[in-house]
């Protein structure tokens, strides 16, 4: 089971901070977890994916490049495996673009190939070995090409959240074999300048801030008797945060998306929410 995170820091250079802030909501449950993670940033014009196995005592900040960008996709993936493969782990990269689709139960046999027979051939015959999530994604991009922006090099905050509202829509064709049940979908998605992220069965919550009090990094609440302890706050930087698909119970800082809605986080890290789709 997948679940993802994905991170907006209006100072690039307290990206580490922000996802220190947000990460208690997106810890592995389970002390003895074993799984996988993979990471997603941009800096300037390239894009940098880490996958490594993890443990539950996994930091996400730690992950973050010394100069960043203002965004940060992570996923993670505690579904058995017997051995480790970078390309089977989220998340997903088509050009410019990164996405998580992270799907509730295993579905029947011949999803795939009803998810596939909604791509375009162009798209459906680079994916055949893909993990089922990973067709999510390639269903988010036949949207992106239907609209005339899958070779753009940024599409427009409104545009991309559209986008992941029509798979949202489209997901109940999908249908199910005779006994089965359509898996429940969260999914994120970001160009590298703004974030969008919905479900549709799955949970997905957002945390916004106008600061960081109190810094988990850089402040150090353990000092020695003769000492105060150092107390940092980051009171400039907009963050905004959204994790969604197998998640624990958050902090009640955190509120849900409706089931359907899409949130989207512009480059300036204005959050907004598409209603569900009709």
């Amino acid at each position: 089971m997948q679940r993802f995170l994905g991170v907006f820091a209006s100072d690039h250079r307290h990206l580490a901070c922000a996802v220190a802030r947000s990460w208690p909501g997106f810890l592995p449950g389970a002390p003895g977890f074993r799984g996988r993670m993979g990471l997603g940033t941009y800096g300037g014009d390239e894009i940098l994916l880490m996958r490594r196995p993890v443990g539950p005592d996994v930091r996400g900040d730690t992950w973050i490049p010394p100069a960043p960008g203002n965004l940060a996709l992570f996923a993670l993936d505690d579904s058995p495996q017997a051995r480790f493969r970078p390309d089977t782990t989220a998340p997903w990269r088509y050009r410019n673009l990164l996405g998580v689709f992270a799907l509730e139960t295993p579905p029947d046999a011949g999803f795939a190939d009803r998810l596939l027979s909604m791509v375009p051939d162009f798209l459906a015959k680079e994916s055949r070995e893909d993990p089922v999530e990973a067709l999510g994604f390639r269903l988010f991009l036949s949207v992106l090409n239907d609209m005339g922006r899958l070779d753009a090099r940024t599409v427009p905050s409104e545009l991309l959240g559209e986008a992941l509202r029509t798979v949202i829509r489209l997901w109940p064709r999908l249908g199910a074999a005779e006994g089965g049940v359509l898996p429940g979908l969260a999914a994120c998605v970001t160009d590298g300048r703004s974030l969008v992220a919905g479900g549709a069965g799955l949970s997905v919550l957002v945390d916004e801030s106008d600061g960081i009090p109190e810094c988990t990094r850089c402040s150090e609440p353990s000092r020695s008797k003769e000492h105060d302890p150092i107390r940092v706050s980051h009171d400039e930087v907009r963050v905004v945060a959204i994790t969604g698909g197998e998640i624990g119970p958050p902090d009640p800082r955190w509120h849900p998306l409706a089931d359907g809605a899409v949130g989207v986080v512009d480059e300036t890290g204005a959050f907004r929410v598409r209603s569900p789709a009709g």
